[in-house]
């Protein structure tokens, strides 16, 4: 079931990992690149306006802002943002949510959002406002986790217990289905696949914590960590270590939606 205010939980997580995210966020990092350069590949980008949801502390803001002369970056924790303005005190931030953009009608030319719309339950109603929020001929440019994410930690936890502690995230059917409801005049889907590898599990559970991607939606009864508990999946995810370490898995679908003019 979901927790009583999920959103909420989400602010507070993403606050508590705001100051550590950038030693974390070398896959994100690489997942914006590869939504970059598919959205050059599908259209060139010399926006006037570009709007970054789910900036988080501005870890791109540099290089989308040389694309457009206007940046606003969007991001659901206010922490992000104050480490955002931190670093940018001359851009524009404001909290808010894919449900509900603080965006006028038609006022963006390109909207950006890496690895943020795994953290929304209702895509309609996010990809709805993406909609309105773009100008005629604007482009979208998105991209979210696909099942099969931390597939080894996922089974490695099946061990343990019965609980969940991975987030079911949504199927590629269901996103390019949900996207058909609106009449795009565009759209692209690549799939693209990250593996990240750590000497131990301390290290890798640190690393999804720094980036926030260790709270588990719709369900906050998975337990605390014990010593036993940690015992018994450090052994059971010892049978998949590889030559580099204990494997993470990030599957990515990228999302390139062109408005009609």
């Amino acid at each position: 079931m979901k927790p009583l205010n999920f959103d909420k939980a989400v602010a507070q997580h993403f606050d508590r990992a705001a100051t550590s995210y950038a030693q974390h966020d070398e896959i994100q990092r690489k997942a914006a690149h590869d939504l970059l350069g598919y959205a050059n590949a599908v259209k060139p980008i010399s926006p006037e306006t570009i709007v970054d949801i789910g900036c988080g502390p501005a870890a791109e803001t540099t290089r989308l802002e040389s694309y457009s002369q206007q940046y606003l970056g969007i991001d659901i924790s206010r922490e992000m943002l104050a480490q955002a303005q931190t670093l940018n005190p001359h851009l524009s931030w404001l909290q808010g949510h894919w449900t509900a953009l603080p965006l006028a009608n038609e006022s963006v030319d390109w909207v950006f959002a890496n690895l943020s719309l795994q953290w929304v339950d209702d895509l309609k109603t996010a990809f709805a406002e993406v909609y309105r929020a773009l100008k005629p001929g604007g482009i979208a440019t998105v991209n979210t986790l696909l099942p099969g994410t931390f597939s080894s930690l996922q089974n490695s936890w099946a061990e343990v217990d019965n609980k969940p502690h991975i987030n079911n995230f949504s199927t590629l059917a269901d996103i390019t289905q949900t996207t058909e409801a609106f009449p795009w005049l565009h759209k692209t889907f690549y799939t693209q696949d990250h593996v990240q590898h750590f000497s131990n599990l301390r290290a890798l559970l640190t690393s999804i914590k720094g980036v926030g991607a260790s709270l588990v939606k719709r369900d906050n009864s998975s337990g605390l960590m014990t010593k036993s508990k940690f015992q018994t999946l450090e052994s059971a995810y010892e049978t998949y270590r590889k030559s580099g370490g204990l494997p993470l898995e990030w599957h990515i679908i990228n999302i390139v939606l062109v408005k009609h003019g």
